[in-house]
This record gives structure tokens, C-alpha cells and sequence, in this order.
């Protein structure tokens, strides 16, 4: 007899994109991702906020797609990120949130003022 709870590992196993091949043609020769880790995590979100500032054109548009209204959206969220994860972030990692805050925040108030 299957469960509720087998059913929902089932799904969480048949779901999982560890090792999947995510390039858009479908392309075996591309990379693989490789996990995702905090660090990338971090950048990510980064990115994110410099391209909603049009410091950095979308990789799909080419484009400058600006937001400020998201881009101070996506500070906040790192920012609410650093705090729920105070005291278990190692020292690297901490630091690497200080930074990336201090920079967005430097280039929002630039571009916002």
C-alpha cells in the first residue's frame, strides 16, 4: 500500500535537478551545473539587483531592464537574508554579504539618490 508520505519522497526524488543538464537546446555537450552552494546563492540575487538598476543588461534582452522599486526589492531581501542566518553563515560567507550589501546599497543610493 503507498502513502501519502511515499508519494510526496517519490515526487521529491523524480523532481531533483542534481546532475540534470539545464542548458535551454538541450545540448549534451554544455556543462553541467554544479551545485548550488550560498556563495552562488548570494551572487545570484546580486546580479539580480544590478540588472533591475540597468548596470547590467538581461542576458536573454540584451537589454537594460530597470526597476528600482525591485532592485531595492532584492537589497532588502539579501538584506533579511543576512539577518534569519546571523551566527551560521562561516566568516567568508559573512563577509561576503557585507560587501555585496555595501555595493548595491553604494549604487542604489548613486542611481536613486
Amino acid at each position: 500500500m503507498t502513502t501519502d508520505t511515499d508519494k510526496v519522497e517519490e515526487t521529491k526524488d523524480s523532481c531533483s535537478a542534481e546532475g540534470v543538464n539545464l542548458s535551454a537546446d538541450g545540448d549534451e555537450n554544455e556543462a553541467v551545473l554544479p551545485p548550488p552552494d550560498f556563495t552562488t546563492f548570494i551572487y545570484s540575487l546580486s546580479t539580480t539587483a544590478l540588472m533591475q538598476l540597468g548596470e547590467v543588461d538581461n542576458p536573454e534582452t540584451k537589454k537594460k531592464d530597470i526597476n528600482y522599486q525591485l532592485a531595492k526589492h532584492t537589497i532588502d531581501l539579501i538584506e533579511m537574508l543576512k539577518e534569519k542566518t546571523e551566527n551560521n553563515l562561516t566568516e567568508d560567507e559573512g563577509k561576503l554579504m557585507e560587501g555585496v550589501l555595501y555595493d548595491l546599497r553604494t549604487c542604489y543610493c548613486k542611481i536613486v539618490g
